[in-house]
């Protein structure tokens, strides 16, 4: 599909791509890697981060980095 593109619209759906898949990863825990040893080395001090914590974290602020990515994105030429 991206390749399928015009020229000029493909850079701005590969950083499309790049973004989403970057910052959706930030909703759970399993989202990326990184979260998984954040949470493995807070419970290795004594902490516990459940996954209903990690969400009702990591959702918000998925949301709103996703729609200022998107603003960003839109205002590429």
């Amino acid at each position: 599909m991206v390749l399928a593109a015009p020229l000029a619209k493909q850079k701005t759906l590969w950083l499309t791509l790049a973004a989403s898949s970057t910052l959706a990863g930030n909703a759970t825990i399993l989202g990326a890697a990184a979260n998984v040893i954040v949470v493995q080395a807070a419970s290795r001090q004594g902490v516990e981060v459940s996954f209903k914590d990690w969400f009702r974290a990591g959702l918000p602020v998925t949301v709103v980095t996703l729609v200022l990515a998107t603003a960003v994105l839109a205002a590429l030429p």
